[in-house]
């Protein structure tokens, strides 16, 4: 049997965690060793950032019946992150920021190390009135979209630490108004 480990950016402290292993004990992707080395050698950045994966990464979450929060939030490559506010939120309208090259790598890795390109596409509760939450990725080379729905939150544990994991980061983010 394959066990993954369960990778997630912890909310306060950031850095990406996986139970039950550690970094040493597994093969990092050379597209994410940056991330263990904690640093970016001087004029690599743009080479660093194009070896990621993931063009964007974007959670949307819709409205239910009651006062579920209806918002999508996107993370991209180049660093821009893209938040709309539609309803229950604190926040209402479109808000520009920036997410940090860490940040993304860590997201898009914990992406890989979860499976989500395997993971089923919908998980549908058997009920109506509840909200669903829509992870999209972007594949930077191929162009490629991935697309899961969650429902009545019955996807696995890891699609909601990945959507949760989102969220953190955007809490994380200095948001402006865009005009």
């Amino acid at each position: 049997m394959n066990i993954r480990p369960i990778c997630f950016v912890m909310m306060v402290t950031g850095p990406l965690y996986c139970l039950n292993t550690k970094a040493d004990s597994f093969s990092v992707p050379e597209r994410y060793k940056f991330i263990y080395d904690g640093h970016i050698r001087n004029g690599t950045e743009k080479e660093v950032r194009n070896g990621i994966p993931c063009e964007s990464v974007t959670l949307r979450r819709t409205s239910c019946f009651g006062n579920c929060p209806s918002y999508s939030v996107t993370f991209n490559r180049s660093g821009e992150a893209v938040y709309e506010g539609v309803s229950h939120v604190d926040m209402k309208g479109i808000y520009n920021g920036e997410v940090g090259l860490f940040d993304f790598g860590r997201l898009c890795y914990a992406i890989e190390r979860i499976g989500f390109l395997e993971m089923e596409k919908d998980y549908i509760a058997p009920w109506t009135d509840d909200s669903a939450a829509i992870v999209r990725v972007e594949n930077a080379g191929s162009g490629q979209v991935s697309e899961v729905s969650d429902y009545g939150r019955q996807a696995h544990p890891e699609f909601w630490l990945l959507t949760n994991t989102i969220d953190s980061l955007s809490k994380r983010i200095d948001w402006v108004a865009k005009e």
